[in-house]
């Protein structure tokens, strides 16, 4: 008999941690569980607000991109007015340049002679001089608009 007790015993022992591992796997699971909920709204959530931030961050380039577009063309324009500018500026200075070195190169062939030493005494040249000079006011009345100097 006392190993049908002991057979009993063992059996209500067994079905009782039988039981038990059933409560704690059941616990575990719903543990697990819980956990995964946790986890799976955290990853909705950050899922959720990082597509939010993409999103802003995909408006945001796209709007630099337009300014930036918008300001290499303005650059661009600018840059070529400029160019053409220079273009102009250097082309009138060549012109200007040509027409100064033909005015000299005038000057010096043609007006200006070159003066060369003879040794001799220069030949005599008339000079026509005014002979009368206009009158003027009296000495005082020409210094009377200015302060004395001392």
């Amino acid at each position: 008999m006392e190993t049908k007790e002991m057979i009993a015993s063992n059996q209500q022992v067994s079905e009782q941690v039988c039981h038990n591992v059933e409560l704690v796997i059941q616990t575990a699971a719903l543990n697990c569980n819980q956990a995964l909920t946790s986890m799976l709204e955290h990853v909705n959530s950050n899922t959720s607000l990082t597509i939010e931030e993409v999103s802003n961050v995909c408006t945001s380039s796209a709007a630099l991109e337009k300014s930036s577009n918008s300001h290499q063309t303005a650059q661009s324009e600018r840059l070529s007015a400029a160019q053409r500018e220079a273009e102009n500026f250097y082309s009138a200075l060549r012109e200007e340049m040509t027409r100064q070195e033909e005015v000299e190169e005038k000057c010096l062939k043609e007006e200006y002679k070159v003066y060369s030493p003879t040794g001799r005494t220069p030949a005599r040249a008339q000079y026509n001089y005014p002979r009368t000079l206009p009158a003027t006011s009296p000495h005082q009345k020409l210094l009377a608009p200015f302060p004395a100097t001392q």
